[in-house]
C-alpha cells in the first residue's frame, strides 16, 4: 500500500507539472500590445514625391523617434539593398496627410514599423514588415511575390522572421502600380495587410492579402491564417476609396503624380489595361498622344525597361501594345526594339526552371512573345509586299 501511495503521489506531481505553463514551452503565447508613438510629421512633406532609402518616410521617422538604427534593422532581417527599375506608389493607411498619403520609391524594403510590448514576460518589441525585393519587383512578380514579417526583442536581442506569401492563386493579369500596407497588434497578435492596386482603376483593390500571426516564446512567429480577397476598395473602407484624394467626373480616383515621363506612359501602355474602358476616354487619349508624339523616347524607355526586367515583369507586360502605337511614326526603331523584346523573352523562357514556382509563368511569357513576333511579321510583310 505504501509503495502504491508513493507511485500515486509521483503521478500527481507529474500531472501538475504538465498542466503548468512553462516559459518557452511549445504552444505558449506572448500577447503583444501596441505602444503609442507620436511622430513630428516630417514624413508628410514627402507626400507625392519620389523618395530614396531602404525604408519608407514614415518608417524612418518612427525609427528616429524610437532610436532605432534602420540599417541595423535591415541587416537583422537579411534585406537586400538593390534598386528597382522604376518607382512604385507606396501607401500607408495609418500614416496619412489629411485623407491619405503616398510616396514613390524604387528602393524601399521596410514598409511598416510598429513598437510593441509584452507583459509576461515584460519586454519591448519591434515589429517590421519588409519586402523581399524592390517595389517594382513586388508588383511585377506579384504571382510569386513574398514579404518578411520581422519581430525583434529590443531587451533580449532575439529576432524572429516569417515569410508571408502573396502569391495570387489564379491567372489574374493586372497593371499593379500601387502597394498599400499596414501592420498592427490586434488581440495580442500581429495583423498584416498587403494590397496591390491600380492608380487609374477607380480605386479597385485587385488583390488584398491579410495575415494573422501569433508570437511564441523564443521568439517565434507562427502564421495562423492567410486570407486572399479581390474586391473594390470601397468595400474595404480604405481611405483611397472613401473620400480620400481627388476624383474625376466618373468617380475614378486620381493620384497626384508628377508630370508623366516617357517611362511613366510606357508602363501604363504595357501594363495590360490600356483601354478607354479602364482608364477613361480622356486619360487614354492623353497617354496615347504623348506616346506617339515622343515615339523615340517611348521606345528608348521600353528598351531600357526590357533590358532590366525580370522574367516575372516580362510575364505581365505587353510590349506589343506600345510597339503598335509607335510603328507608324518610327518603323525602323520599333522593329529594332521588337527584336530586343523577343530576345529578352527567349532568355526569360530559358531561365525558367522545369517546375517554376509560378505554374503560369511560361504560358504568359510565350503569349506575350507571340504578340510581339506576330506584329513584327505583319509589318515586315507589308513592307515587302509589291506596291
Amino acid at each position: 500500500m505504501r509503495t502504491e501511495a508513493i507511485v500515486l503521489s509521483l503521478i500527481a506531481v507529474v500531472l501538475s507539472c504538465c498542466h503548468r505553463p512553462l516559459d518557452g514551452a511549445v504552444g505558449a503565447r506572448l500577447a503583444l500590445e501596441p505602444v503609442r508613438v507620436v511622430l513630428p510629421g516630417r514624413y508628410q512633406r514627402t507626400h507625392g514625391q519620389v523618395v530614396a532609402g531602404i525604408a519608407t518616410p514614415w518608417v524612418e521617422e518612427t525609427a528616429q523617434v524610437l532610436g532605432v538604427d534602420v540599417a541595423g534593422l535591415a541587416a537583422k532581417l537579411d534585406l537586400g539593398t538593390g534598386r528597382g527599375a522604376g518607382p512604385v506608389i507606396l501607401v500607408s493607411p495609418a500614416h496619412r496627410t489629411g485623407e491619405w498619403t503616398s510616396v514613390r520609391s524604387d528602393a524601399a524594403r521596410i514598409y511598416q514599423l510598429a513598437p510593441l510590448r509584452s507583459v509576461a514576460p515584460e519586454r519591448r518589441w519591434l515589429a517590421a514588415l519588409a519586402a523581399v525585393g524592390p517595389p517594382d519587383g513586388q508588383i511585377t512578380d506579384v504571382f510569386v511575390a513574398s514579404w518578411t514579417l520581422g519581430l525583434v526583442d529590443r531587451d533580449g536581442g532575439g529576432v524572429a522572421k516569417l515569410r508571408l506569401d502573396t502569391r495570387i492563386p489564379h491567372e489574374a493579369p493586372g497593371l499593379w502600380d500601387v502597394i498599400s500596407t499596414s501592420l498592427e497588434a490586434r488581440g495580442g497578435k500581429l495583423v498584416v495587410v498587403v494590397e496591390y492596386r491600380h492608380a487609374g482603376g477607380g480605386g479597385a483593390c485587385e488583390q488584398r492579402f491579410t495575415f494573422v500571426t501569433r508570437v511564441e516564446p523564443g521568439p517565434r512567429l507562427v502564421l495562423e491564417s492567410r486570407d486572399h480577397h479581390e474586391a473594390p476598395c470601397a468595400a474595404l473602407g480604405h481611405p483611397l476609396a472613401t473620400g480620400g484624394g481627388d476624383r474625376d467626373r466618373s468617380g475614378r480616383l486620381v493620384l497626384p503624380p508628377a508630370m508623366p515621363t516617357a517611362e511613366d506612359d510606357v508602363r501604363v501602355v504595357i501594363g495590360g489595361y490600356f483601354s478607354e474602358d479602364y482608364l477613361g476616354r480622356e486619360r487614354y487619349a492623353e497617354v496615347r498622344t504623348r506616346v506617339v508624339q515622343r515615339a523615340d523616347a517611348s521606345l528608348a524607355a521600353l528598351r531600357g525597361l526590357i533590358s532590366r526586367a525580370t522574367p516575372g515583369a516580362l510575364s505581365v507586360w505587353w510590349p506589343s501594345s506600345l510597339l503598335k502605337l509607335t510603328h507608324a511614326r518610327a518603323p525602323a526603331q520599333t522593329l529594332a526594339v521588337a527584336r530586343a523584346a523577343v530576345a529578352a523573352y527567349d532568355a526569360a523562357l530559358r531561365s525558367l526552371r522545369p517546375a517554376p514556382a509560378d505554374p503560369w509563368a511560361r504560358h504568359r511569357l510565350e503569349v506575350r512573345r507571340s504578340a510581339v513576333t506576330e506584329a513584327s511579321e505583319e509589318w515586315q510583310s507589308r513592307e515587302s509586299a509589291p506596291p
